[in-house]
């Protein structure tokens, strides 16, 4: 039988689709990636696990900052151009890494990387919005879902391919494997991503305008105090909390009186759906990077699993995460995708406390089994609730914004396990994560439930206009 064509179908081709999915997968997989040569790295080069750990928090940081700034040049100079020099900016890192001679070189070719893969996210959102936009038809609910389903996947899959490429072709090959990646995806680009629509240009306010570079530098500053707050919550460091809440307030009044503001706050007070969608992502985003990261650190010293199972033990979140956002391509129920998120969280956060209080194997494996079915509903239903609320012209920027939240989540779940399990990873220090995981699975609930703004169902039309009130 001949395949049945769709307004969706005819308008996304395969070859756009997959270009653009491979492009959003750089990201997180190189946020992940790098964990498994830590250790080789510190022993090649001489330098100290501190030392080492900046290869993981300067690209958390650079991609928290500059998602939403590649947005902002995306609007600028075309979601096409910003698209492709990411992905060169990708090749300069990878190269960057294969020959750095030091720790610091390193860092420069983490930085660089992140800059470059920052780019990916928010301008297939925009060439998605305005492909659609163009041709007229409705919502890309299933190229929304890819979209959602390939960060999980990869961003869970980088362990395993990093201990692969690290055992088979020593530390650089996490750097190195990022120049044919980019390769392939600047080919790709070329052939399937025509120009046109795709490249449309905002020039109607000067660069320094439309750029806002004091907002930039104020939230660059922002993101770095948090961090550093959060990259030790054993040892606070209040001052850090201190200037973060300082540079807040000095954000919010310098953007309020932009014309073209980076965080448009006047647009977020009036537009709570959005609001509560980040904050959402904030505290899901926690969960997974919690899970992802503190349950195999757990189950190999104290449990003492041998890490090539752990990596079967955790794969179950991956497979649901990307297999319900799969399944979710056609479905429309918003508020039904954000409720399952918070129940599914609720009953990980149970049977990793089942995990810490038994010997049986069983229970992370179920755990994470339904975290993976959290992580799938909550990226599909919020990334939903994202293009849904975001005027077409802020869907670069918004989406940004969208990964900017989820680090700060990994940024909390960092902090969270180095606290946690600051003298160990025990089992009461489980017990204690499983009661955090359900607290912010029961607060999800609330928040999902009391929402007035979460649609029932998804419109299967073009967005209405006033699909942007609060």
């Amino acid at each position: 039988m001949p395949r049945t064509t769709t307004p969706e179908s005819r308008v996304f081709s395969r070859g756009f689709t997959w270009t653009l999915l491979f492009g959003v997968t750089l990201n997180p997989i190189n946020s992940s990636i790098i964990a498994t040569a830590l250790v080789s790295i510190a022993d090649d080069l001489g330098v100290t696990a501190v030392q080492t750990a900046l290869l993981v928090s300067a690209l958390y940081l650079v991609s928290a900052i500059c998602q939403p700034l590649m947005g902002r040049l995306a609007t600028r100079y075309g979601a096409r151009s910003v698209f492709m020099a990411g992905i060169v900016l990708v090749g300069i890192g990878g190269a960057v890494g294969w020959v750095a001679p030091n720790i610091s070189w390193l860092v420069v070719s983490r930085l660089i990387i992140g800059l470059g893969t920052s780019a990916a996210y928010p301008t297939a959102m925009m060439m998605i919005n305005l492909k659609a936009e163009a041709a007229g038809v409705p919502l890309p609910s299933r190229i929304l879902s890819l979209v959602a389903a390939a960060g999980q996947v990869t961003a869970a899959i980088g362990l395993p391919l990093g201990g692969a490429l690290v055992s088979g072709f020593g530390w650089r090959s996490v750097f190195v494997i990022n120049v044919p990646l980019a390769v392939v995806s600047l080919i790709a680009t070329l052939v399937f991503v025509p120009r046109g629509a795709l490249d449309r240009r905002d020039h109607s306010a000067s660069f320094t305008q439309h750029m806002d570079p004091v907002g930039i530098l104020l939230f660059a500053v922002l993101m770095t105090a948090l961090l550093g707050f959060l990259s030790d919550l054993a040892d606070p460091r209040w001052w850090l909390l201190a200037v973060f809440a300082g540079v807040a307030l000095a954000l919010t009044y310098w953007e309020r009186r932009q014309r073209s503001p980076l965080v448009d706050v006047r647009m977020l007070a009036s537009n709570g759906a959005l609001r509560r969608t980040y904050v959402r992502l904030i505290m899901t985003f926690t969960v997974m990077y919690g899970a992802l990261y503190g349950v195999g650190q757990w189950l190999e010293e104290a449990r003492g699993v041998d890490p090539g199972r752990i990596g079967l033990l955790m794969l179950p979140m991956s497979v649901m995460s990307a297999v319900v956002a799969l399944m979710l391509g056609k479905s429309h129920s918003i508020r039904l995708m954000l409720v399952g998120t918070a129940v599914f969280v609720v009953a990980g956060g149970g049977c990793l406390w089942l995990s810490g209080a038994q010997d049986w194997l069983v229970w992370p494996v179920i755990a994470m089994t339904f975290l993976g079915v959290a992580m799938g509903l909550g990226n599909v239903g919020n990334q939903a609730m994202l293009y849904l609320k975001s005027a077409p012209d802020q869907i670069g920027v918004n989406s940004g914004f969208y990964r900017t939240a989820s680090y700060i989540g990994g940024f909390i779940a960092t902090g969270l396990i180095g606290a946690t399990f600051a003298g160990g990873a025990t089992n009461g220090g489980i017990i204690l994560f499983a009661i955090v995981f359900a607290a912010l699975g029961a607060a999800l609930l609330l928040i999902s439930l009391a929402d007035p703004r979460i649609p029932r169902t998804s419109p299967t039309a073009n967005k209405p206009a006033d699909s942007m009130q609060s």
